[in-house]
């Protein structure tokens, strides 16, 4: 739709009051001081609570010190690590039988001139008398040194079960059997000191 050229279109503000312009208001310096009566002033000192506060913080501080102090009293008095006593005495033996067997049982070390190939602990001219391996340890294999056999259980070196009971001799030492007949190894050291 057009508009007839002689009329001006119509301006739709024209009824509308003009309202002065916005001034940026300032607020005098004073008005900024000025606080409300219902907020209190802040002062620089600490209030009440907080000095409340500080006082429970070094109470607690004191607290941990005082209970570091005698833990380390206490560890001291009783535990005593800086005082060792030495004791002469002699420890009590609380084993009702003697021991049967050595953990594990190691040849002698050869240290005489006397010559040991094997270092069984039975010089090679006692072998060669025997009929046993100078250069095997334990020449019947029975888990037994030869020096052992001989000297400590009177078993025969070259035969690996000298009782002939079907089990071999080193067996039966572990086990806390005689190896040269019935029985049981008992006090064993007492019966080495004799033989020697």
């Amino acid at each position: 739709m057009s508009m007839p050229p002689t009329q001006q279109p119509k301006d739709m503000y024209e009824n509308v009051t003009p309202q002065p312009a916005r001034q940026t208001l300032r607020a005098p310096q004073q008005a900024a001081r000025q606080r409300p009566a219902s907020i209190p002033p802040v002062s620089r000192t600490p209030s009440s609570a907080m000095k409340s506060l500080m006082g429970n913080r070094s109470v607690a501080l004191t607290g941990v010190i005082l209970a570091i102090i005698v833990i380390a009293v206490v560890v001291v008095v009783f535990f005593n690590p800086f005082e060792k006593t030495a004791t002469n005495e002699p420890v009590a033996n609380t084993n009702t039988e003697p021991s049967i067997l050595p953990s594990t049982i190691s040849p002698p070390s050869n240290t005489g001139s006397v010559s040991d190939a094997d270092s069984d602990g039975l010089p090679d001219a006692e072998e060669q008398s025997l009929g046993t391996n100078a250069q095997n340890a334990d020449s019947d294999s029975d888990q037994l040194f030869d020096r052992e056999e001989v000297k400590v259980y009177l078993t025969n070196p070259t035969n690996p079960d000298t009782d002939g009971d079907g089990v071999i001799d080193g067996q039966e030492v572990a086990q806390g059997q005689n190896p040269s007949g019935a029985g049981l190894l008992r006090d064993l050291p007492s019966e080495i000191q004799k033989l020697q």
